[in-house]
């Protein structure tokens, strides 16, 4: 059975870059520019919707209220700005299936997009995912993972130096190391696992 990558944006640039995207890989997609317009027309098909978080009308937080509210079983993928980030950790907790921030990587996205739509059909594919988190972080140092809890909860490197008894550059040097061993391409995906690993468990 076919499944649609859903796209809610009022922004027709991100509308039209994201069509593209989708063209190319061969995946299935609608756009919407408004959440009303998307409820007006969905007719509960499989796929994934790909979510703005700021929409003008109905946000995009307000229309996955209405559709857990509606049993709708469709993972959301929550678009969002870097200053969003504890607002992205939030829905996740309430189980929104992923967030990328903007600006993002198009692969990025359409791993997400893959993964949301396997989700859809495969527990155990979900399972070695987050055994690949899990595997790491487990390689952070005691005081990359204090860096990292400390990250997670918004504090900004100056607070986190301060508390880690260290300078701003030694802290940045802790978090340039961070990245690197996560694989964590920006701050977003470097939050995104742990708040997956932390839901899963």
């Amino acid at each position: 059975m076919q499944q649609t990558v859903f796209v809610i944006d009022d922004d027709s640039g991100i509308n039209h870059a994201l069509t593209n995207l989708f063209d190319s890989v061969g995946l299935h997609n609608k756009v919407f520019t408004s959440a009303e317009d998307f409820l007006q027309k969905y007719n509960n098909d499989d796929g994934c919707l790909v979510l703005d978080v700021r929409l003008k009308g109905m946000s995009g937080l307000m229309l996955y209220d209405q559709l857990k509210s509606s049993k709708v079983n469709l993972p959301v993928i929550f678009l969002t700005g870097h200053g969003n980030i504890k607002m992205a950790v939030n829905v996740m907790k309430q189980g929104a299936f992923d967030f990328v921030t903007k600006p993002f990587v198009n692969q990025d996205l359409l791993d997400k997009v893959h993964m949301a739509m396997l989700s859809n059909h495969d527990d155990e594919v979900l399972k070695k995912e987050q055994q690949e988190l899990q595997r790491k972080l487990d390689r952070l140092t005691p005081r990359e993972s204090q860096l990292l809890d400390a990250i997670v909860e918004g504090k900004q490197t100056k607070q986190i130096a301060i508390e880690m008894g260290v300078s701003i550059n030694t802290a940045q040097i802790h978090r340039a190391n961070l990245m690197k061993k996560t694989g964590a391409k920006n701050l977003g995906s470097l939050i995104n696992m742990v708040v997956k690993l932390k839901l899963s468990s």
